[in-house]
């Protein structure tokens, strides 16, 4: 072979540099923080909810709650009365919460079910309107506290904010409200609460 050709083969050749396809920044982020599960995020949830107790009283009002892990605190105001051939009984009851998350199950890309235990300790005012000049109204207030079990669904709707469904069974020590010795109005025992809301991730 002559020098000429065993020098064009030793001669590098060019080399043609193809950049792979990458996603777009914002697909990734969506895909991350619409499909992360709670036990690892952070949000705040407010909405409507309604305890009916075994006594046959009923209480409704809102709740606010701030979740992080596998933790919740929250804050109730619920309200609610009575009535009876003496007069009427008027109940509101200020509590503060704190729930434990033991489990959650992924549903989906997006829904997850989880349940925990939950603590109560608050207020309960008991206010009672005769219904004849007679007869003696009372203003009674009292310590409330409450243990119940949660199970909550949540449906996360956008990448900042999730629907939310709870549904807890548990038991009550509170105030009875009475007229003529005769329980009216029975704020603890075994109860029963419902709650539906919105939850804003951060």
């Amino acid at each position: 072979p002559s020098t000429a050709s065993t020098a064009e083969a030793a001669a590098p050749r060019p080399v043609t540099l193809v950049p792979a396809p990458r996603r777009a920044a914002s697909d990734d982020a969506g895909v991350a923080k619409v499909g992360r599960s709670r036990e690892s995020s952070s949000s705040l949830g407010i909405g409507p909810e309604v305890r009916a107790f075994a006594g046959g009283a009923f209480l409704w009002g809102a709740y606010a709650r701030f979740a992080v892990a596998r933790f919740a605190f929250g804050a109730r105001a619920l309200h609610g009365g009575a009535t009876s051939p003496l007069g009427e009984v008027s109940a509101t009851l200020i509590h503060a919460t704190a729930a434990l998350r033991f489990h959650e199950w992924r549903l989906g890309e997006h829904s997850a079910f989880a349940w925990g235990p939950r603590l109560g300790l608050g207020v309960v005012s008991v206010t009672g309107t005769p219904a004849a000049f007679d007869i003696t109204g009372f203003v009674e207030r009292g310590p409330y506290v409450d243990a119940a079990v949660s199970a909550e669904l949540g449906v996360t709707v956008a990448r900042w904010l999730r629907l939310d469904g709870a549904l807890e069974l548990g038991l009550a020590y509170g105030l009875v409200a009475q007229a003529g010795g005769t329980p009216v109005a029975e704020y603890g025992g075994p109860f029963v609460g419902v709650s539906v809301g919105v939850a804003f991730e951060l």
